[in-house]
């Protein structure tokens, strides 16, 4: 049986209860709390990652859509609610209602909608959406949206509906706590929400947070995962080390803040560690196929997003400095780097400051924030 958007937004709401229940003296029974309630919900559904009935990269999508950086949607809590306002054609009253969530201490805008439309809300409501339908809404206004991943883009259908009336064709089918969710996975954000992430990875597959360091996007992990469990002969086998692969952009290494010399020495705590110079650049990773000719340069971004196209201008660059058709180039089919894209000044031999990327660096064809710099 398909699964019913009700049934991610009951998981949703007990972890938003939890954390309200719970004092900051009593944080360690809230991680308890939330752990539970994450695997009894997870074990009550049969979400893993061979389910046949659950898409468990959407079920992810939901919790964590914060990682779904393919996806843009490009809508922001203002947008949103004129939308909202009129998708359920509020009076007046019930607009500057729905706005409260511009007035500090009235909460977000997921939680405005739901106090807006529960007053005049039949009891009971019965929701019958599957996730599925709300999954397939959200990817077919991503797909319009240039900024979104390309693969993203290339789902998109010819005839595409306005967004305003594929989000009305998903709202006025919910219930107000479940158009509260809903409302905030499009904008991204679930402010009363305090779980570890963790606690959903192991209890979905033990290997699956692993995954999620060598394959930063849900599907490409899931898909390690199913691909090893399906030919591995023993349970050893199963568990060999997963290999990052060419296309997929590995998870970055968490990195901690210093706040001082002496903080960074703390931090260290007597562990071996390496210095370099911190350069004010870009981060990317670069992936090399040399099987893919002239094509063989994809850049992924520190969010994860595919950025091959707008970095053109250093795909020369690269192969250059990687010595590629060269009889010295140091590898002979596949290689992944991670680095800083910087600006070099080559007439005053210096490494330009962080601002002047912009200059040169794109989303999806758009400089942003550049009109006004200087030369």
């Amino acid at each position: 049986m398909p699964l019913l958007f009700k049934t991610i937004s009951d998981l949703l709401q007990a972890l938003e209860d939890n954390a309200a229940n719970t004092t900051k003296a009593l944080n360690g029974w809230l991680d308890q709390r939330n752990r539970n309630t994450i695997e009894s919900w997870i074990k009550l559904n049969n979400i893993t990652i061979d389910s046949a009935s659950v898409d468990v990269v959407a079920v992810l999508s939901a919790l964590f859509p914060d990682k779904r950086t393919d996806r843009v949607y490009s809508l922001k809590p203002p947008s949103l609610s004129k939308i909202l306002g009129r998708c359920f054609k509020l009076g007046s009253t019930r607009r500057l209602q729905l706005e409260e969530w511009k007035t500090p201490g009235c909460g977000d805008l997921g939680l405005c909608v739901e106090r807006t439309l529960r007053e005049t809300e039949p009891h009971p409501v019965i929701s019958r959406i599957t996730f599925d339908e709300v999954d397939s809404t959200l990817l077919a206004i991503a797909a319009k949206n240039r900024f979104s991943a390309p693969k993203v883009r290339e789902t998109a259908a010819d005839n595409a509906v306005e967004t305003s009336k594929q989000l009305e064709s998903i709202y006025l089918r919910l219930s107000s706590n479940e158009a509260k969710w809903m409302t905030r996975m499009i904008l991204k954000d679930y402010p009363t929400l305090d779980f570890k992430s963790y606690h959903v990875l192991n209890s979905i597959h033990p290997r699956l947070k692993q995954a999620l360091d060598v394959h930063s996007n849900f599907e490409a992990a899931v898909g390690l995962l199913r691909h090893q469990e399906a030919t591995a002969k023993s349970q050893a086998q199963s568990r060999v080390p997963l290999r990052p692969t060419i296309g997929s952009k590995i998870g970055r290494v968490p990195f901690l803040k210093g706040r001082s010399i002496k903080n960074v020495v703390q931090l260290v705590a007597g562990r071996k560690m390496s210095v370099e110079r911190k350069y004010d650049g870009a981060y990317c990773q670069i992936h090399i196929n040399l099987a893919q000719g002239e094509d063989c340069v994809q850049l992924f971004s520190k969010s994860g997003k595919d950025s091959t196209a707008d970095r053109h201008g250093v795909h020369e660059a690269i192969k250059q400095s990687l010595r590629i058709g060269q009889a010295d180039c140091q590898f002979s089919q596949k290689c992944i780097l991670e680095g800083e894209l910087l600006v070099f000044n080559d007439v005053e031999g210096t490494i330009s400051e962080f601002h002047k990327i912009r200059k040169l660096v794109t989303r999806s064809g758009t400089s942003l924030g550049a009109e006004l710099d200087s030369q």
